[in-house]
């Protein structure tokens, strides 16, 4: 049983288009496993159901959960979080990006946590942390209620995720008191977005590697 069961629905983001790295980042293997199955299980944990953002499902049928396309066009994150809430049954989605290897349990639990415990949640549109200063717009929980607003920002191209957080009834969790010294939630915002961002990860002795059946 996962600790929100339907009160959120988990989502990982796969949708994006590698066009600086030339191999799906999701199954980038970290310590052996696919980043993304890594993620997934975690988001299990948590949240059910899990639904997997991706415009070609191919790659992820086998995961074994629901993977949704674009229902407007595509125009980055924003159109992924919003297929998701059309989709989700619940009334806000929890949404991580499927490149981040160290995914923190400590953190998801607490976005959570302060987002349920708040007595007018239902109005909140978003709740994304505030790590040293540095927002992280694909690391949080977006509403149902915000749906109509994304609907906007993509038809007229105002997509930048920074800009339309500022644009909502966003709260900005500071989470450095959270993380502490805690070396894995430290680096939970770490991302592999570009063939410098592996590189840098198997230099400092992590181990990462590639499979070639996801060559693009």
């Amino acid at each position: 049983m996962s600790l929100y069961g339907s009160k959120i629905t988990g989502v990982i983001l796969a949708g994006g288009k590698n066009t600086r790295f030339p191999y799906l980042k999701g199954f980038v293997r970290f310590k052996g496993i696919p980043i993304i199955e890594r993620n997934l299980y975690l988001m299990q944990r948590f949240f059910d159901p899990v639904l997997i953002s991706a415009n070609d499902p191919n790659p992820y049928v086998h995961l074994g959960v629901s993977i949704v396309s674009d229902v407007i066009p595509s125009r980055g994150p924003l159109t992924g979080i919003y297929s998701c809430l059309y989709y989700s049954s619940s009334c806000s989605v929890f949404v991580a990006a499927c490149d981040m290897p160290f995914i923190s349990e400590l953190l998801v639990q607490a976005i959570c946590d302060f987002y349920l415990s708040q007595s007018n949640y239902s109005d909140i549109n978003a709740v994304v942390p505030v790590y040293r200063d540095t927002i992280q717009p694909l690391f949080g929980i977006y509403s149902r209620n915000v749906m109509e607003d994304i609907k906007k920002a993509v038809l007229s191209d105002k997509v930048r995720m920074i800009r339309f957080l500022q644009e909502i009834n966003t709260h900005y969790l500071e989470v450095e008191g959270i993380i502490g010294s805690n070396e894995i939630s430290m680096k939970s915002f770490i991302n592999i977005n570009t063939p410098n961002d592996f590189e840098t990860l198997r230099l400092e002795g992590y181990d990462v590697d590639i499979d070639d059946r996801f060559k693009r």
